[in-house]
């Protein structure tokens, strides 16, 4: 590549703010497989601290946006994040795109089912992007075969709405009959109190006949008559109390029956939804991280995503593509052989104090209740277990996520970590892309003859003619269906 350019625009406003900049690149660009890359350079303190137009800064941290372009084609596209005066120099420090979603909390509420993975990403970064000064015009392209979340989360909602409407309509009859019970209670007592006071005037009334004086029959009997009168009145009040409260007990019975039908499609909805994982949600409440979120459904599913830049007229289009089931590809047409293209080769690791071949994970819950899963390989060495902590975690498919990558991790097969190789016909610089499965051949004092496939996870332009891959071993990775 000839002809390296590093143009500036503006981020809110994609003003363009400089078209040459005079940058040393002391590393990258990088371009990394399914996350941001990287480019850190040099340029003069003056030139550093030099205002742009609009009057900010011209290499400004989140406000500043660097292109890379060589023979016309932008290769590479990032985000100053650092830009410092550091001894005689002015540091810069930039990342992709992909870096952006990371620390941005989600702002919604959703709850979705059968839904594709790589549309959840594409709605991801339409959230993002929706906010003021937040727009970089990045598309998501790709699919997957793939649909994630039930419907039972929204069963569970209706349910639980319909069981609300039950109990609201049953608490408010049930608020009634209650007041009315109330009601007759009371009215009871009083007459309880009248039909005692009737007793005991109706014992002064015979009292009185058994003296004869014609006075105290007659005032006994005027008493009596009284107290009679008032009973029966009281006795209408129960009796008519008891009629209300023995109407609205109608109304509420079928209140409460439908209320116990409601309750039991609730308790089911639940339970289904706990036997299926429910709808895929994401709450604000819960702070989730977009980038986070991105990173975990990539995992998950799995699949790959990359970066990708390109001239769109006078501006610059931004694509980041979901690769699936996976991104590269088997390339029997490059090779990689040490001391002939490949001139360094980081030493290969194998450390077995942490191995392990079966890994449990406990995630969220307590006791005998938390969520637990467990993955494990037989690999022709002696069963050693692992237990990872994860009590963050309510989801099977992400703690499956979580165990499968660390049980990879610890089975710690032979891997060559890096490779830096030279431009040569085996495979000039730029020939491969990131995913794909390479052949690296070494022939190492300690181990013989060294042929492993690895898959290219990231790469970075050390020179014109030089590059340094990262590398992880192909047979780790697993893809989707």
């Amino acid at each position: 590549m000839s002809g390296w350019r590093y143009l500036l625009q503006r981020a809110t406003t994609g003003e363009w703010l400089h078209t040459d900049l005079p940058l040393t690149r002391t590393s990258g660009p990088r371009w990394e497989l399914s996350a941001a890359g990287s480019l850190a350079g040099t340029v003069a303190p003056d030139l550093g601290g030099m205002l742009a137009a609009d009057g900010k800064v011209l290499l400004d941290e989140w406000s500043t946006l660097i292109h890379v372009e060589a023979d016309g084609v932008i290769r590479w596209s990032g985000i100053v994040i650092s830009s410092k005066f550091s001894g005689s120099q002015w540091k810069v420090e930039a990342a992709g795109y992909a870096t952006y979603p990371f620390g941005i909390p989600f702002g919604d509420e959703w709850g979705l089912a059968k839904i594709d993975p790589a549309q959840i990403v594409r709605d991801l970064w339409a959230h993002v992007q929706s906010y003021p000064d937040s727009n970089l015009g990045v598309v998501v392209a790709g699919s997957t075969t793939l649909r994630i979340g039930t419907d039972s989360t929204a069963k569970l909602k209706a349910a639980t709405t319909a069981w609300e409407a039950a109990k609201a309509a049953y608490d408010a009859a049930n608020k009634v009959l209650k007041a009315r019970q109330a009601t007759e209670t009371a009215a009871r007592k009083v007459y309880s109190t009248l039909v005692a006071d009737r007793t005991a005037k109706n014992a002064a009334l015979t009292a009185a006949k058994k003296t004869g004086n014609p006075a105290a029959i007659a005032a006994a009997q005027s008493a009596y008559n009284q107290a009679k009168a008032a009973a029966s009145a009281q006795k209408t009040v129960v009796d008519q109390r008891a009629a209300t409260k023995k109407a609205q007990a109608e109304v509420v019975a079928p209140l409460k029956a439908t209320l116990d039908v409601r309750a039991e499609a609730k308790r089911a909805a639940k339970e289904a939804e706990d036997a299926d994982g429910g709808g895929y949600k994401l709450e604000w409440w819960n702070t989730p991280d977009v980038g986070d979120e991105i990173d975990s459904l990539a995992r998950e599913t799995p699949f790959d995503f990359t970066e990708f830049h390109a001239w769109d007229g006078d501006d610059i289009a931004h694509t980041i593509t979901v690769h699936y089931p996976r991104a590269g590809r088997r390339r029997d047409d490059l090779a990689f052989v040490l001391g002939e293209n490949v001139t360094a080769i980081t030493d290969p690791v194998r450390d077995g104090d942490k191995f392990a071949n079966e890994v449990t994970g406990l995630g969220a819950g307590e006791g005998a209740g938390s969520l637990r899963r467990t993955t494990a390989v037989r690999d022709g060495r002696l069963r050693r277990p692992y237990v990872l902590a994860a009590k963050d975690v309510s989801k099977a498919t992400r703690l499956d996520a979580l165990i499968r990558d660390e049980r990879i991790r610890r089975q710690q097969p032979l891997t060559v970590p890096s490779i830096t190789v030279r431009d040569h016909p085996h495979a000039q610089i730029g020939s491969w892309q990131l995913g794909d499965d390479i052949l690296v051949q070494a022939t190492l004092p300690w181990l013989g003859d060294l042929s492993i496939w690895h898959r290219v996870v990231g790469w970075e332009l050390v020179t014109e003619h030089t590059a340094r891959l990262s590398l992880e071993r192909s047979d780790s990775f697993t893809y989707g269906a």
